[in-house]
């Protein structure tokens, strides 16, 4: 059984409902509503498919909204782009989308989507357009734009991404149209809610209370691709409810050689922490256009899944791909043969520290876990009402099958990016008897166990939620002595 998750971003390459259906089959988890791209009315479409595809095939698939975040880029230029020469002057103008005339004293001129452009960007600043492929120097400031030298040209084409390593940016964490989107995500149910370009804690703090206004409590899944974020990354991770190593912007901002040691601490920081982590960017990048995956590709995906992390992410590769489905079989092979291999990590009893967690919890999550390997338990089963224990116990990594239960459908969809974890229904339950009756009958139905074979079951005091402090070895068609 494959037990990292794999998150699928959604779009056209998936709207034919064929395709989702088969691409669901081939195992995603979670799919990624991005916020970049596309309307609600679209999004709602997708999402209500991909529901409705989940519910006849029986699979638990939950929902990541991404927000677009203070996203810089270009405005929009014409057709055939501007011709940036190396050497040549090129004048950057602040909060345009377009401009009537794409020269400047001569030069070229290009319209920048964000206001405080000139205000954050110093002279001898570097300024990188279409992920570095353009690299230009800031020489000096004129008529509230910006005059850069260009050191390594090319064709600047209509909305490229723009950023600016080195420089503090100015922007909010949330902007107006994050505002709406915010809003739309929550309408919808997203499960999780994935905020961009995440600089300090007070990042998912702030889009917390936005989500709490909305009457939700979507957990906040940070990206970390800003240099910030790492330079703070124990608070950010504390302050959020899951991290993304968002490697595109990453790579743009640090430089592509620091990504490989930043994504292991990051995940490693996460497991301790028991934050699900999630691995993306270019994960399978050559299936946009080839059914197969490079050998290097491999590698990527494997060494993700050695490192430790929840789950990986796809996103040209579903999204606009000619091959989907094929992406998300590939992946889910590469992560079968890695979690196969000795070389998988297995935390040690120190992996998760729960700095910020309850102690009994902590003890029961991990003395669970080793109970349900030294009996050789055909199955682990937690039962909590907002899913934070299921969670728990995933992080210690258990050998055998990981089965959570829950009388929520909103918990229910949010253990599908739980490493290792399958998830069930079921009513509330306060009394042990009722709450074991239950967790037989999800295990039987579903084909989890057979009568006369051991689980080990977690749970919390009866009638509330929180307090995980029990736990218990049951065998299968036993009575229940309370």
């Amino acid at each position: 059984m494959r037990r990292a998750k794999i998150v699928a971003t959604l779009g056209p390459a998936l709207d034919d409902r064929d395709k989702l259906r088969g691409a669901i089959e081939a195992g995603i988890d979670v799919v990624r509503l991005n916020f970049s791209h596309g309307d609600p009315e679209t999004h709602a479409r997708r999402l209500e498919a991909v529901r409705e595809i989940s519910v006849k095939l029986g699979r638990n698939v939950g929902s990541l909204a991404d927000l677009q975040g203070p996203k810089i880029r270009l405005g929009t230029l014409p057709d055939e782009g501007v011709q940036l020469d190396n050497g040549a002057e090129v004048f950057l103008q602040p909060g345009r989308e377009q401009l009537d005339s794409y020269e400047s004293e001569g030069q070229p001129s290009l319209p920048v989507v964000y206001e405080s452009l000139a205000d954050d960007v110093a002279p001898g600043a570097l300024v990188l357009v279409d992920d570095g492929s353009i690299r230009l120097v800031a020489s000096r400031h004129d008529e509230g734009g910006v005059w850069c030298r260009v050191v390594a040209g090319g064709v600047a084409k209509s909305k490229k991404g723009v950023n600016l390593p080195g420089a503090s940016v100015s922007a909010p964490s949330l902007t107006p149209k994050d505002l709406e989107d915010l809003k739309t995500a929550v309408d919808l149910g997203a499960d999780w809610l994935a905020l961009s370009f995440v600089r300090k804690a007070e990042d998912p703090d702030g889009a917390r209370e936005q989500i709490a206004r909305h009457g939700s409590e979507a957990p906040i899944v940070s990206k970390l691709e800003r240099p910030e974020a790492i330079d703070r990354l124990d608070e950010v991770i504390s302050a959020s409810d899951a991290v993304m190593v968002a490697r595109g912007d990453l790579g743009v901002e640090i430089g592509p050689e620091r990504v490989p040691a930043i994504q292991k601490q990051i995940i490693s920081k996460a497991n301790a922490a028991s934050k699900p982590v999630i691995t993306a960017t270019e994960m399978l990048e050559s299936m946009i256009d080839s059914p197969r995956a490079t050998r290097a590709e491999a590698s990527d995906v494997a060494n993700a899944v050695f490192d430790g992390t929840d789950a990986l992410m796809l996103s040209g590769e579903t999204a606009a791909g000619r091959y989907p489905v094929e992406a998300v079989r590939s992946m889910a092979r590469i992560i079968e043969v890695a979690e196969s291999s000795p070389q998988l990590a297995h935390p040690n009893p120190d992996w998760v520290g729960y700095a910020d967690e309850p102690e009994v919890g902590r003890v029961v999550a991990r003395a669970a876990v080793q109970v349900a390997k030294d009996i050789q338990a055909t199955a682990l089963v937690v039962y909590s009402i907002t899913g934070s224990s299921i969670q728990r116990v995933s992080k210690y990594r258990p050998d055998v099958p990981l089965l959570g239960l829950t009388p929520t459908e909103t918990a229910l969809r949010r253990t599908a990016l739980m490493w290792g974890t399958e998830a069930g229904l079921v009513p509330m339950k306060e009394q042990a008897t009722d709450l074991t009756s239950s967790a037989e009958r999800v295990l039987v139905d579903g084909n989890w166990a057979r009568r006369g074979d051991q689980v080990v079951i977690v749970s919390g005091r009866p009638g509330g939620e929180g307090g995980t402090n029990r736990l218990m070895v049951h065998r299968v068609g036993d009575p229940v002595v309370t």
